[in-house]
């Protein structure tokens, strides 16, 4: 007979790999059925997305000259050319920045079916690879890639021809770039994100607010290039008949029914799909309710001073989402970023399940009423007020509390303690026959800790040289040399051992995070 706790352990397995292959299944499924949708749209009418618009835009540019970019009475024309179409929606309209009319331009090259088609396999590509360059290195690290199979928002922007994933690329390069010490590349690669500048208006704020000042700059650098070559090429004119442009789609209830404004001006609430009603102009309720959400978001940031662009990203665009005032369901696939980077930080249970409550808001609210998705963003955003515990702790600030040890290789019969690792620039290799102290409770062989031993008495040694040394002088310069010569010799030791004490600890936080994330993941 099983003992008590064996028997809910066995049964609580079972019931977590249950709900992993429903959650598989479910998603297989809805991906199908979504594909098949998307076929039927596809043969019916191939070019009857937004992806038109941009390939149109960029037609304009290249033809007639990018000070046309924003002449509606080309872009109408040209739209109907290419939807064979005689009546054009109002909303088909090209008001975008110029930078998404000049990555549409090498597309140009091809028909506008097989264009479209390449644009939604890069759309793809960039997809995957957002998630392999910002999901959490865990034990079924494929859980995170399930709602780009099977969630609507992420689903509808494929078939639009929407660029939101090429913005989550490019967010999510920015910050594995910062992560490896790149921050002025990350930046600009950031800057990237005015493809759609709705959807990340609050990540730079974010950043310079929560002391990521590098990733800022660079952010702001970039920024500036594109729009100093928005003015070069389309000209003060030209960007001011764009913003006419978007002044006059603006005032259609449509494009701002998912934003903050739904709960505060009845008229986005009554005339979602009226083709009669209009927006009078700016509400200042819409106006106040959004620019509190943005102070409380940058305050958010401040918090998480010091945690990191892990962090500090993801409350940028939850925040930019809800102050949003263009916004679309498919933007919301920008959200899957979010939940990525922060599942891989340390966070709270409540934290870390509550972007499944995101992603089932926002799945459909217009058959049902926004509410939930905005307030599912809004209860996100505070339960980041307080920052997660650090997954990496910090150096210890005496230096010989770990000491390097240095596995002697021209003796043999002599082994390093199990469960090292050996650093190698940015890589972290386990040598061979390596024990793990979390699965196995190998001690460690004499002759390791005849090594340890060595290595712990050598910097008790040198510590006691360099300290005679301060001694010995009698002003206050050498009063401070201790401090210097210990830094010194460890950097000396760290240098030539195979085993340093930052190593250990960053291995101790990775597994750590794995075993965590591992448990609510499935």
């Amino acid at each position: 007979m099983k003992p008590p706790a064996r028997e809910h352990r066995s049964s609580a397995g079972r019931a977590r790999r249950l709900a992993v292959v429903g959650a598989v299944w479910g998603t297989l499924l809805l991906g199908v059925g979504q594909l098949l949708l998307w076929i039927r749209v596809f043969i019916d009418h191939p070019l009857d997305q937004d992806f038109t618009l941009w390939y149109a835009a960029a037609r304009i540019g290249l033809d007639d000259g990018w000070a046309h970019l924003y002449d509606l009475d080309r872009q109408q024309l040209l739209i109907r050319q290419l939807q064979h179409i005689q009546v054009i929606s109002p909303l088909s309209v090209y008001i975008s920045p110029p930078p998404l009319a000049w990555l549409a331009v090498p597309f140009t090259l091809l028909p506008p079916v097989p264009a479209y088609l390449l644009w939604t396999g890069l759309s793809i590509a960039a997809l995957w690879a957002g998630w392999r360059l910002s999901a959490p290195a865990v034990e079924r690290r494929w859980l995170y890639a399930l709602p780009l199979v099977a969630w609507f928002p992420v689903f509808a922007g494929l078939v639009l021809g929407q660029p939101v994933a090429f913005v989550i690329f490019a967010i999510a390069l920015a910050v594995w770039l910062a992560g490896r010490g790149r921050t002025f590349a990350g930046g600009l690669v950031l800057s990237l994100a005015l493809l759609k500048p709705q959807l990340a208006l609050l990540v730079g704020p974010a950043l310079l607010v929560g002391g990521e000042l590098g990733l800022g700059l660079a952010w702001l650098t970039g920024s500036a290039i594109l729009v100093a070559l928005s003015i070069g090429l389309v000209g003060i004119p030209g960007l001011e008949r764009g913003l006419e442009l978007v002044r006059g789609v603006q005032v259609y209830p449509y494009n701002s029914y998912l934003t903050l404004g739904y709960l505060v001006d009845p008229l986005v609430r009554s005339g979602y799909l009226s083709p009669t009603t209009r927006l009078a102009g700016l509400n200042p309720l819409t106006l106040g309710l959004q620019a509190a959400v943005a102070l409380a978001t940058l305050a958010i940031a401040y918090r998480h001073r010091g945690h990191g662009p892990r962090a500090l990203v993801p409350i940028g665009l939850i925040g930019s989402i809800l102050v949003a005032p263009h916004l679309h369901q498919d933007d919301l696939a920008v959200l899957v970023l979010a939940a990525w980077l922060l599942a891989g930080n340390n966070q709270g249970r409540l934290l870390r399940w509550w972007p499944l409550v995101v992603l089932a808001a926002g799945e459909a609210p217009q058959l049902i009423t926004p509410v939930p998705l905005l307030l599912s963003l809004l209860v996100w955003l505070l339960l980041l007020w307080k920052p997660a515990e650090r997954s990496r702790r910090e150096p210890s600030a005496l230096p010989s509390l770990l000491p390097p040890v240095e596995e002697p290789a021209a003796r043999p019969g002599h082994s390093a303690l199990a469960g090292d690792e050996v650093h190698s620039g940015r890589r972290t290799t386990r040598r061979r026959g390596a024990v793990d102290h979390n699965r196995n409770t190998k001690l460690p062989s004499r002759a390791g800790l005849r090594a340890y031993s060595s290595s712990i008495w050598l910097n008790i040694r040198l510590s006691w040289m360099s300290y005679r040394t301060s001694i010995a002088s009698g002003t206050v310069a050498t009063l401070r040399a201790p401090r210097i010569s210990a830094a010194r010799v460890s950097t000396m030791s760290s240098s030539t051992a195979t085993w340093s004490r930052s190593g250990i600890l960053a291995w101790s936080a990775r597994f750590s995070i794995s075993s965590s994330l591992s448990s609510w993941s499935i």
